[in-house]
């Protein structure tokens, strides 16, 4: 005959394993690579400062995209746009 399975220990086993799992998700998905538009922002100048006006402006824009309060990142995006004759 099987053995009865304390059903509140195996209960209890799962709601934990649920909340550390949660948990975890909630961390890696907060420290996802491209939620900071500064790292953006900064790549964007070592292409700017290396003449890849093109790259440095899709890379502006990113760091737009990601913090959209910072119109910063537009005129520095249209610099290069200037730069590479797409603009004016």
């Amino acid at each position: 005959m099987a053995k009865k399975i304390n059903k509140n220990l195996v209960g209890l086993m799962v709601l934990i394993i649920m909340v550390l799992l949660t948990t975890t998700g909630i961390v890696l998905v907060k420290n996802l690579p491209g939620q900071d538009p500064t790292k953006y922002a900064a790549d964007a100048e070592k292409f700017k400062e290396s003449g890849e006006y093109g790259r440095a402006m899709q890379t502006f824009v990113r760091a737009f995209q990601k913090d959209s309060t910072n119109p910063e990142y537009l005129v520095s995006a249209a610099e290069c746009a200037i730069e590479i004759g797409e603009v004016g």
